[in-house]
């Protein structure tokens, strides 16, 4: 799920503009509203609503905005907490602690969210939406100790503990994860709108299964699934076809339509979950636990989807590389076989060819074993130098950073060190016992290779004939990755050197583990 937990930024900011304040109002508005829905399914008589959509919008605002409004959210929620409860009269310790609690709540679970996953989050997935639901109960059963001790010690003494704890909780939990996908998905509405096509499909998919939900409610006997105010399996199929043929904001759109015909049947009293002869208490269950239900089968297939839809895109991804690929290294081949044909000796033109090819082919295996992704500078040296790896560490010295290379800055850099390699055993500082090879690179705005030999043979003249080896070091690294090559002759030993912008040559992963 990622490595250890810290703060995100923004958590301690200090500081509070005319922005801040605004967000902090609009928070406030819309909690504010979404709380006075919750006060209103309020289950006595443990004071304790049956939901509350208003933590639900809490997290997910959080998520959506991300850190650098966290303050303005909290103190958004804190405020809306303290009127809504005031107005129904709730007293003024009750008010505040729920505040605290309600704030507190959605601050934990965006800093579970944002520690295991950073600030973009999405239900890419399983890990991902397994954590949400996790950071979803712990951050709502962590708020509901202080809130319920504060009503068992204000307002009802004789109240269980554990039953206001676990009203609590379940209300604020189910919130969560009911209406927080929401919010979370909508970002991506915003950030790629959708085709047409896919709008109309969609809102005619929501249209169908908030239909389907009020019909069952309201319609079917009150006999029929007394414990489930609607049949969660007949869902799925709408649910499954909105999650394959449109994105995710459509089907935690739908999700949050269910959650709001089943609140507000519960508000007006009308339809199966305000059938008398079910005890008040197993249709507050029946109701909780099915939306539970909807919500887990909804993100699931979420999150199935989507690991379907990126594993296809790395398929193309892959396809396209490998024609890419394919494509320089026959070009490569190409090259290599033209260059080293002008040495007009046929003996001579097999060895110097087959050993090129080899070292071509060892960074291309390097290349398939990570998937044809980028390859670790260290382990392209090692696999260019293998012949030479007794010397690794003593004659020839390794220097730099951790620093992994894009499949074509590893090709061009691996046929250089192969190059250089040869050279050194023939003419250069392997060519004796005493000669030493430095190998050292940096990483930064631009990234520099340099390879330096000392105490090797003797330079007297640079050589005058510029052969395939100088082409490879110069004018392909030059081309193929726009660099600055410079290749020095000083008496003391060759150097070479390569700058290149880092963007250019630094592998980022494209896709996720």
């Amino acid at each position: 799920m990622g490595g250890a937990m810290s703060w995100p930024r923004g958590i301690g900011r200090v500081g509070f503009d005319r922005r801040d304040v605004l967000c902090a109002l609009v928070v406030a508005v819309f909690y504010f509203a979404a709380a006075r829905v919750g006060l209103a399914l309020m289950a006595q008589p443990q004071s304790v609503a049956i939901f509350w959509p208003a933590s639900g919008f809490a997290a997910g605002a959080l998520i959506f905005l991300g850190s650098r409004w966290r303050g303005a959210i909290g103190i958004g929620v804190f405020a809306a907490t303290v009127a809504a409860n005031l107005l129904g009269d709730r007293n003024e310790v009750m008010a505040v602690v729920f505040g605290l609690c309600n704030a507190g709540e959605a601050l934990l679970f965006a800093w579970m969210i944002e520690a295991r996953f950073g600030p973009h989050f999405e239900f890419s997935d399983l890990r991902a939406t397994a954590w949400f639901f996790v950071a979803a109960g712990v951050s709502a059963a962590t708020m509901a100790v202080l809130a319920s001790a504060t009503i068992k010690v204000v307002a009802n003494p004789t109240a269980s503990f554990f039953d206001i704890w676990a009203a609590w909780w379940e209300s604020d939990a189910v919130g969560i994860i009911v209406l927080a996908p929401f919010l979370i998905t909508l970002g991506h509405v915003m950030r790629t709108r959708p085709p047409m096509r896919e709008i109309l499909e969609g809102s005619v998919v929501i249209v169908l299964i908030a239909v389907f939900t009020a019909t069952n409610i309201m319609i079917m006997p009150g006999q029929y699934l007394q414990w489930l105010p609607f049949p969660v399996a007949g869902l799925f199929p709408l649910f499954l076809w909105l999650g394959a043929r449109c994105g995710p904001a459509f089907t935690t759109t739908a999700l949050l339509m269910v959650a709001l015909v089943v609140v507000g049947t519960m508000t007006q009293g009308v339809g199966r979950l305000a059938n008398p002869d079910v005890p008040f208490e197993y249709r507050v269950f029946a109701a909780r636990i099915s939306l539970a239900l909807v919500a887990f089968s909804a993100l699931m297939l979420i999150t199935i989807i989507a690991e379907r839809r990126s594993a296809e895109a790395r398929v193309r991804f892959l396809m396209n590389e490998i024609n890419h690929r394919s494509n320089n290294l026959l070009a490569i081949v190409q090259a290599i076989a033209l260059r080293t044909g002008r040495t007009g000796e046929p003996a001579q033109f097999a060895s110097s060819f087959s050993q090129r090819i080899a070292g071509l082919a060892a960074s291309n295996d390097l290349l398939v074993a990570n998937s044809i992704g980028g390859v670790a500078m260290v382990e392209l040296i090692r696999s260019q130098l293998s012949h030479l790896s007794d010397l690794i560490g003593t004659r020839i010295q390794l220097r730099g950073p951790p620093l992994r290379l894009k499949p074509d800055a590893a090709q061009v850099i691996g046929m250089a060190l192969h190059e250089l390699a040869t050279n050194a055993v023939k003419y250069g500082a392997l060519a004796n016992e005493a000669g030493t090879i430095t190998i050292e690179w940096t990483d930064g705005e631009w990234l520099m290779v340099r390879w330096t030999e000392l105490g090797g043979k003797p330079i007297l003249d640079p050589p005058l004939r510029r052969g395939f080896g100088q082409q490879v070091l110069v004018d392909m690294a030059r081309h193929q990755l726009d660099a600055t090559v410079r290749l020095d002759y000083p008496k003391t030993g060759l150097i070479w050197e390569l700058t290149v912008v880092s963007e250019r040559v630094r592998d980022t992963p494209r896709f996720a583990p």
